[in-house]
């Protein structure tokens, strides 16, 4: 009886009427109209299922759910549009903990990645997975302290007469809570209902890379619910959801009912503080019990997002496949971290199992779970020994995929397919239209813009085809689709994570398409030819299938000369996708490729175009399957470093991505920062020669650059700064201590745009920036462009004199800035007004400034015109005003404030205009800076540098010592030094 009524309560039926008539079947093309659903505003949706009371449930990554009711409306044209939403936000409310149990008020919100709605359309019934937000790991290992036990399988319960009740309310129950989190994203994922049998899957992602604990995960280890795909026993005593159901009006608001039994983080035999949570990096983890309603039903998963269950009991998901670089597979099936023999693979489609016939743990994926094999967390065993699985010692790469590394017990696993790039939402089609012909197959949301249609063979055991159905563009991350019983039978519901919009497919099956191959035709009405889509590899019947067209034309990006249509074409063209080139960009840019950001540009990593060379298409200068590009890692991995380079005559240079950034003679010297994260050559050591990644500025071709990379030769790695004029390259090296072991490197280069000049500079490990030569002038075309009205190309770059290199290149952000203004001082007169905001300090005889010793004398005279040396944004007032120091008198001497070991730019503003010094030779002197005593400012002859009356400026870059203190001591050599103006600008 109790099976009969859980059954009635959870059957994913509904009883309303359809609004779209069912088309009678026939065979025409696949084909759908893509729609935005009107009034939605969903942030950062993960989720999203329409329940049986017709309503669409979108769950947000804050933790909140959105409910709307939606109608079709027929006028000229057809939308869908939200007439109500309920905002439902038990599960964001939800408090957080820190790793060591403790209660954390400040982090509010929850990661929420499942959801799936079940129940009557009477009474509703909303499953939720949801854990800690904090999002830690990535390339600087952060350990935020997150709670690795926060996650918390919930539901949400209508309570009331019936859908409309207007006393009706939720209740949230919290089934189960202390599920496991990792440091970095991978959390309790995608939930799907067995009601027949009544289990609950879910995904539940791993804690590591490739099975070891390594730096990009906190060096947490896998724990024994990690990785896997669990599944709750709704009829397990402990668990009664049929109980639950009927009673939950009665029960308190987030009534918990199972908590998850963890180890003894002090083994004293006590309950620990703050259980369930509190992982404590695995010390207090959860257990594997072999009584409990929570078991483990398949293994060997990284990140397994979604899953889908059909009527035959096959239970299938896509696992997120591994990042080189981020941590490679278990040493000797221990929990020792192993940073080495990391390599990317693709994602993974996977039958799990029959759940009407298959036990639990007969599937294992290939994602090793050391301590599922019998591993120890400081001397405890978190798993049965008769639960233990030798399997989880050994990492299996994807079916088909050919290993890069050479893994122990080297072994493919049983994907039926793999998918090249980050593949997550997962769904059934059951609908009766296009004859059948989708019935049952399986769609996919990709995050390269697509959701695929997976046709499997009749048994559901293989893949007969894929195809790209849908192009939504932006970032799909969940789909849903309706049945012919639903409200919107047949159409198919995208969730854009990065943008917010919810698209909406709706089968069309009024019209015949061919397909031909025909410039002429556009049979699906979409705008773009036949012949367009063909070569394109979209379907020219659907018109939810369309190529990318940057600038809206109608012609393909693969077709149209001129992507952003600025009248460039695309091989002259430097920044492809800025019909502005660059000249919109605002500065400072920063771009942490973290979770969408920038969400514009090449797959929205901010890049406008490839170094070009002028023959080759922009997109046969990068091959997609071979990037891994942002998402929450926040790191952009070239996996495979091509063979070319844009050094010399060669110009064959692949990733070369770069964008445009505006830069006249008024801007501040510019500094253009990258960073590359280890490891460099995914582990292997010695490193093979010839492998090369860094930062670079030029003209946007491959022929006049400056570039500061990171080189491997002979086993060992150096910095090189390549200057690069009309082809003919310059190249200095340099030695830096530490390179090879150092987990991350920052690249800067400096440009200088008055002087025309680049220096590279550079900081391991996250120390100080370590200048790597003083300024060099940058070639003769990149000059012209810092005082034209064309951008300058600001770009990242990596390549192999192998073909194709084995070494992937992580890089963890780009930025480009002004370098920002510590001190400036209009030297022996007053307070001058600076168009930038950064005003020049008073310093005049009555109010002197106190960061110099006044023992000098403050004047003003006639004004020296300022020279080409000088930018155009120093006030010409400041060249009327100095100070001299005496020769009686101390030395004259300068101290700032700046901070203990910062780089600094020291720039000095001086003009000879004094009547008795006229001539070369009549006032020489020199400027101690930070007690050191040289070039620029050793010998100062202010008529020999620059020429009498004419104002002149001179630069070093210096780094201030422990004290803090920038200190310029100004020495006699002949006459008095002199001085008019100081501006100190910070280059760490």
């Amino acid at each position: 009886m109790a099976q009969r009524l859980l059954l009635l309560l959870l059957l994913l039926a509904s009883e309303a009427t359809a609004q779209l008539p069912m088309a009678a079947a026939r065979r025409g093309p696949i084909a759908f109209d893509e729609f935005t659903l009107v009034g939605e505003f969903s942030d950062m949706p993960t989720s999203l299922q329409f329940g049986p009371d017709d309503r669409l449930y979108v769950g947000q990554q804050d933790g909140r759910v959105r409910v709307y009711q939606v109608v079709r409306i027929e006028r000229e044209e057809i939308t869908y549009e939200v007439t109500s939403t309920e905002a439902l936000e038990a599960v964001y409310l939800l408090p957080n903990h820190d790793d060591d149990g403790a209660l954390n008020p400040s982090v509010v919100g929850r990661q929420l990645t499942g959801l799936t709605v079940a129940g009557t359309p009477e009474q509703p019934v909303v499953f939720l997975t949801s854990s800690d937000p904090r999002i830690g790991g990535g390339t600087s290992g952060t350990d935020t302290g997150l709670d690795t036990n926060s996650g918390v399988l919930s539901v949400l319960v209508w309570v009331g007469v019936d859908r409309d009740d207007p006393s009706g309310f939720w209740r949230h129950l919290q089934l189960v809570r202390g599920l496991p989190r990792s440091e970095e994203n991978h959390g309790a994922n995608g939930l799907v209902l067995d009601a027949q049998r009544g289990f609950l899957y879910w995904c539940q992602g791993g804690h590591t890379n490739m099975g070891a604990p390594s730096n990009n995960f906190t060096h947490t280890p896998e724990y024994a619910l990690s990785g896997a795909v669990l599944r709750l026993d709704l009829k397990h005593p402990a668990i009664d959801l049929v109980t639950l159901i009927a009673s939950a009006g009665q029960l308190l608001e987030g009534h918990v009912v199972f908590d998850l039994p963890t180890l003894d983080r002090g083994e004293d035999g006590l309950a620990d503080a703050g259980d369930p949570f509190g992982g404590d990096d695995g010390t207090n983890q959860a257990v594997l019990s072999t009584s409990g309603p929570v078991e483990v039903y398949a293994t060997g998963l990284r990140n397994a997002y979604d899953l889908v269950l059909g009527p035959a009991g096959r239970l299938y998901t896509v696992d997120n496949g591994p990042n080189a670089g981020w941590g490679g597979p278990p040493a000797a099936c221990g929990t020792a971290p192993n940073e080495l023999d990391a390599a990317t693979f693709g994602d993974g489609l996977h039958l799990i199992g029959n759940v009407s016939k298959d036990p639990p743990r007969t599937f294992y994926g290939g994602h090793p779970n050391p301590v599922r094999a019998g591993s120890l967390i400081g001397g405890q065993d978190p798993v049965p020994s008769a639960l233990e699985d030798p399997r989880e010692c050994y990492f299996q790469r994807p079916h088909g995929e050919a290993g890069s590394m050479p893994f122990p017990h080297d072994a493919e696993d049983d994907s039926l397919w793999v998918f090249p790039t980050s593949s997550n939402g997962l769904a059934r089609y059951d609908a009766s239209v296009f004859g059948k012909r989708m019935r049952g197959d399986l769609l996919v949301a990709r995050h390269g813009g697509t959701v695929d249609r997976i046709v499997l063979t009749p048994n559901g055991t293989e893949v007969a085809a894929v195809t790209t159905l849908l192009t939504p563009k932006g970032r799909p991350l969940d789909v849903t689709a309706q049945g012919d019983d639903d409200l919107f039978p047949g159409t198919i519901w995208v969730a854009d994570h990065l943008s917010g919009d919810v698209k909406v497919y709706e089968p069309n099956e009024n019209f015949v398409c061919l397909g031909h191959d025909d410039p002429g035709l556009d049979e699906d009405g979409d705008g773009f030819s036949n012949t367009d889509e063909l070569l394109n590899g979209t379907d020219p019947c659907s018109a939810a299938s369309s190529p990318p067209d940057f600038d809206g034309d109608l012609v393909s990006d693969r077709l149209d000369a001129d992507d952003d249509g600025d009248g460039i074409f695309d091989l002259d063209d430097n920044f492809v996708r800025d019909p502005a080139n660059g000249l919109a960009t605002k500065l400072p840019l920063e771009f942490s490729w973290a979770l969408g950001d920038p969400g514009h540009g090449l797959f929205g990593l901010g890049f406008t175009g490839l170094m070009r060379n002028g023959s080759s298409d922009y997109m046969d200068l990068y091959d997609a399957g071979q990037l891994t590009p942002g998402g929450a890692s926040g790191v952009f991995t070239i996996d495979v470093a091509t063979k070319g380079t844009a050094e010399g005559t060669s110009n064959d240079q692949d990733n070369g991505f770069q964008l445009g950034v505006p830069v006249d003679q008024d801007t501040r010297p510019l500094l253009v920062s990258a960073t590359l994260v280890a490891p460099w050559f995914d582990g292997v050591v010695p490193p093979a020669d010839g492998y090369e990644a860094g930062v670079f500025v030029g003209t946007g071709d491959q022929s006049d650059f400056a570039l500061l990379r990171l080189v491997s030769a002979r086993g060992t790695a150096r910095l090189e700064l390549v200057v690069e004029a009309k082809d003919v390259p310059t190249t200095s090296s340099f030695s830096v201590p530490g390179l090879l072991a150092a987990s991350q490197v920052d690249l800067r280069l400096v440009v200088e745009p008055v002087a025309g000049t680049v220096q590279p500079l550079a900081r391991i490990e996250g120390g100080g920036y370590v200048v790597l030569a003083q300024p060099v002038l940058l070639p003769e075309a990149v000059r012209v462009r810092l005082s034209s009205p064309e951008a300058l190309a600001v770009g990242i770059l990596c390549t192999s004199a192998e073909a194709p290199g084995t070494a992937a290149f992580h890089f963890d952000h780009l930025a480009v800035r002004e370098a920002p203004v510590a001190h400036r001082i209009n030297v022996g007169g007053p307070a001058l007004e600076s168009d930038d905001g950064n005003d020049w300090d008073q310093d005049t005889h009555w109010e002197p400034s106190p960061y110099h010793n006044h023992v000098s004398t403050a004047w003003a005279s006639a004004g020296s015109i300022p020279g080409p040396s000088v930018p155009p944004s120093v006030p010409a007032a400041l060249f009327v005003y100095e100070r001299w120091d005496p020769i009686a008198l101390d030395e004259m001497r300068w101290s700032f404030p700046v901070g203990a070991e910062r780089l600094v730019l020291v720039r000095l503003l001086f003009g000879e205009r004094y009547s008795g010094n006229p001539s070369v030779g009549d006032r020489v002197f020199s400027v101690k800076v930070e007690g050191l005593l040289a070039a620029p400012f050793d010998d100062v002859d202010l008529v020999d540098r620059f020429g009498y009356g004419v104002g002149g400026l001179l630069q070093r870059a210096v780094l201030v010592g422990p004290d803090g203190v920038l200190n310029l001591d100004f020495l006699h050599v002949v006459e008095n030094p002199k001085l008019d103006g100081i501006e100190v600008l910070l280059l760490d």
